[in-house]
This record gives structure tokens, sequence and C-alpha cells, in this order.
């Protein structure tokens, strides 16, 4: 059985690009488009893994996360951004967000991210 990742993200190129990495490295992966569809279909299903894009539509990163949060501390969730700013290092701490990576996803930090954060992917 292949461990589940929600992939949030609102660029189209990005979503076939991250998607095709993760199928390929074995997960299976379901797409939000927003922060708001995200926390649907975390409500709905269970995850092993969030990769949580910080800016879209209808509602950002860190606001979905904080929701999810509320009721889900355990799930790992891994903030992507193409332009971190200054305050964004202590945003995904305080969040209880377990990393960052720096969109364009480089595959190896990628796979050293998801192992490191997922505990079952080993």
């Amino acid at each position: 059985m292949s461990l589940k990742i929600l992939l949030v993200e609102d660029h189209l190129i990005n979503q076939k690009m991250a998607a095709a990495l993760l199928k390929k490295l074995g997960f299976s992966v379901d797409l939000a488009k927003n922060g708001e569809e995200a926390v649907v279909l975390h409500k709905a299903n269970k995850y092993d893994g969030i990769l949580m894009d910080i800016q879209m539509p209808i509602m950002d990163g860190f606001e979905a996360t904080k929701i999810i949060r509320e009721s889900d501390n355990e799930t790992p969730i891994i903030a992507l951004s193409g332009n971190p700013d200054s305050d964004f290092s202590t945003r995904i701490e305080e969040l209880g967000m377990n990393g960052y990576l720096k969109k364009p996803i480089d595959v190896a930090l990628l796979t050293s991210t998801l192992k490191s954060s997922i505990s079952a992917y080993m």
C-alpha cells in the first residue's frame, strides 16, 4: 500500500510536476487547488503528509494549516513557497508545520524532507 499525500498547489504546472514527482517516489496523491479545498479533503481523508503551498487564492496555506492543526497535530505538513519572506520560518514553526521546501522543488531535497518528516516513508 502506498502512502497518501495531499498536495495543495494552485498553479497548474506546479501541480503536474509535483504530483508526477510524488507518484514516482511511490506516493498516492490527492490534489487541492487552495487552502479551503485542503481543509475539506483533510477532514474527509487520512493523509500521511501534506505539501502546502503558502500563497494561494481563497485561503492561503498559513490559514489552512492553522485550521488543520486545530484538530490534527500528527500529520506532517511541509510548506511550499517560491518567495519565503523574513518571517516565513517563524510562521511555519508557530503553526506547527514540519519544514518547508522552496519552489521550484528539488527532487533530492523533496525526498530527504519526506523521509525525515513522514516516519512511515523509510
